[in-house]
Protein backbone atom coordinates (compact mmCIF):
# COMPACT_ATOMS: atom_id res chain seq x y z
CA UNK A 1 0.00 0.00 0.00
CA UNK A 2 1.31 3.52 -0.60
CA UNK A 3 2.02 6.38 1.58
CA UNK A 4 -0.32 8.70 1.78
CA UNK A 5 -0.16 12.41 1.70
CA UNK A 6 2.96 12.84 -0.51
CA UNK A 7 3.21 16.31 -2.39
CA UNK A 8 1.14 15.14 -5.83
CA UNK A 9 3.98 16.90 -7.44
CA UNK A 10 8.05 16.36 -7.98
CA UNK A 11 10.87 15.90 -5.26
CA UNK A 12 11.32 19.08 -3.15
CA UNK A 13 7.56 20.64 -4.46
CA UNK A 14 9.61 20.44 -8.05
CA UNK A 15 6.72 21.83 -10.48
CA UNK A 16 8.67 20.17 -13.47
CA UNK A 17 7.74 16.09 -12.71
CA UNK A 18 4.45 14.66 -11.03
CA UNK A 19 5.56 12.70 -8.02
CA UNK A 20 6.07 9.17 -8.20
CA UNK A 21 2.96 7.04 -8.16
CA UNK A 22 0.55 10.19 -7.80
CA UNK A 23 -2.48 11.26 -8.27
CA UNK A 24 -0.62 13.54 -11.45
CA UNK A 25 1.39 10.75 -12.71
CA UNK A 26 -1.98 8.63 -13.81
CA UNK A 27 -3.49 11.70 -14.62
CA UNK A 28 -0.97 12.92 -17.42
CA UNK A 29 -0.58 9.13 -18.48
CA UNK A 30 -4.97 9.19 -18.95
CA UNK A 31 -4.74 12.55 -20.73
CA UNK A 32 -2.00 11.21 -23.19
CA UNK A 33 -4.50 8.30 -23.75
CA UNK A 34 -7.18 10.36 -24.24
CA UNK A 35 -5.78 12.98 -26.36
CA UNK A 36 -4.03 10.31 -28.77
CA UNK A 37 -6.51 10.17 -31.28
CA UNK A 38 -6.43 13.89 -31.45
CA UNK A 39 -9.96 14.13 -30.32
CA UNK A 40 -11.26 14.77 -26.96
CA UNK A 41 -15.04 13.68 -26.14
CA UNK A 42 -16.76 14.09 -22.89
CA UNK A 43 -17.45 10.53 -22.42
CA UNK A 44 -13.69 10.19 -22.20
CA UNK A 45 -13.40 12.94 -19.68
CA UNK A 46 -16.04 11.42 -17.63
CA UNK A 47 -13.95 8.12 -17.39
CA UNK A 48 -10.69 9.80 -16.60
CA UNK A 49 -12.65 11.04 -13.25
CA UNK A 50 -14.10 7.51 -12.80
CA UNK A 51 -10.87 5.72 -13.46
CA UNK A 52 -9.17 8.47 -10.82
CA UNK A 53 -11.55 7.80 -8.19
CA UNK A 54 -11.05 3.88 -8.80
CA UNK A 55 -7.27 4.67 -8.80
CA UNK A 56 -7.41 6.63 -5.11
CA UNK A 57 -6.98 4.29 -2.81
CA UNK A 58 -3.86 3.49 -4.15
CA UNK A 59 -2.13 6.38 -4.91
CA UNK A 60 0.55 8.54 -3.18
CA UNK A 61 -2.11 11.20 -2.81
CA UNK A 62 -5.95 11.55 -2.50
CA UNK A 63 -7.42 13.50 -5.46
CA UNK A 64 -10.68 13.63 -4.10
CA UNK A 65 -8.97 16.01 -1.67
CA UNK A 66 -7.00 18.56 -3.46
CA UNK A 67 -9.53 19.48 -6.36
CA UNK A 68 -7.04 22.33 -6.41
CA UNK A 69 -3.87 20.31 -6.95
CA UNK A 70 -5.93 17.56 -9.57
CA UNK A 71 -6.05 21.13 -11.43
CA UNK A 72 -3.07 22.34 -11.21
CA UNK A 73 -1.25 19.29 -12.88
CA UNK A 74 -3.71 19.26 -15.29
CA UNK A 75 -2.79 22.92 -16.31
CA UNK A 76 0.68 22.05 -15.89
CA UNK A 77 -0.31 19.27 -17.93
CA UNK A 78 -0.97 20.88 -21.00
CA UNK A 79 1.43 23.31 -20.48
CA UNK A 80 3.98 20.90 -21.02
CA UNK A 81 2.43 19.39 -24.12
CA UNK A 82 2.10 22.73 -25.56
CA UNK A 83 6.16 23.42 -24.26
CA UNK A 84 7.66 19.77 -25.03
CA UNK A 85 4.75 17.31 -26.85
CA UNK A 86 2.78 14.32 -26.20
CA UNK A 87 6.36 12.08 -27.08
CA UNK A 88 8.49 14.34 -24.22
CA UNK A 89 5.37 14.17 -21.95
CA UNK A 90 5.05 10.90 -22.36
CA UNK A 91 9.42 10.07 -21.26
CA UNK A 92 8.90 12.37 -18.25
CA UNK A 93 5.36 10.70 -17.12
CA UNK A 94 6.36 6.94 -18.33
CA UNK A 95 8.10 5.71 -14.99
CA UNK A 96 6.53 8.17 -12.53
CA UNK A 97 4.64 5.02 -11.87
CA UNK A 98 6.80 2.44 -10.35
CA UNK A 99 4.58 0.41 -8.14
CA UNK A 100 4.04 -2.99 -10.33
CA UNK A 101 0.50 -3.15 -8.81
CA UNK A 102 -0.35 0.49 -9.56
CA UNK A 103 0.93 -0.42 -12.92
CA UNK A 104 -1.49 -2.84 -13.81
CA UNK A 105 -4.40 -0.65 -12.85
CA UNK A 106 -3.70 2.34 -14.17
CA UNK A 107 -2.91 -0.05 -17.34
CA UNK A 108 -6.10 -1.09 -17.04
CA UNK A 109 -6.80 2.34 -16.42
CA UNK A 110 -5.87 3.90 -20.11
CA UNK A 111 -7.66 0.81 -21.84
CA UNK A 112 -10.92 2.10 -20.36
CA UNK A 113 -10.50 5.76 -21.50
CA UNK A 114 -9.00 4.71 -24.87
CA UNK A 115 -12.79 2.70 -25.44
CA UNK A 116 -14.82 4.70 -23.52
CA UNK A 117 -15.67 5.99 -26.90
CA UNK A 118 -16.60 2.69 -28.21
CA UNK A 119 -13.26 2.33 -30.29
CA UNK A 120 -10.13 2.04 -30.22
CA UNK A 121 -8.27 4.24 -32.81
CA UNK A 122 -4.45 3.32 -33.85
CA UNK A 123 -2.86 5.92 -32.40
CA UNK A 124 -4.54 4.94 -28.91
CA UNK A 125 -3.70 1.01 -29.33
CA UNK A 126 0.14 2.46 -30.08
CA UNK A 127 0.31 4.38 -26.78
CA UNK A 128 -1.01 1.68 -24.67
CA UNK A 129 1.24 -1.04 -27.13
CA UNK A 130 4.35 1.25 -25.82
CA UNK A 131 3.23 2.34 -22.15
CA UNK A 132 2.78 -1.67 -21.68
CA UNK A 133 6.10 -2.60 -22.91
CA UNK A 134 7.83 0.14 -21.10
CA UNK A 135 6.10 -1.27 -17.94
CA UNK A 136 7.41 -4.86 -18.72
CA UNK A 137 4.08 -5.73 -20.02
CA UNK A 138 4.03 -8.47 -22.99
CA UNK A 139 1.63 -8.12 -25.69
CA UNK A 140 0.49 -11.57 -28.32
CA UNK A 141 0.49 -10.68 -32.28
Amino acid sequence: MMVKGKSEMGQGGSMANPGKNSTAACLWLLMLTLDADGKRKDVEFSEIQNCLNDLSPTLSDDPGRQPEALMAALNRYYEELERTGPDEVLKTVLHQIDDGELRQQVFVMLMRVAISDRQLHKQENSLLRQIGSAWGLRFET
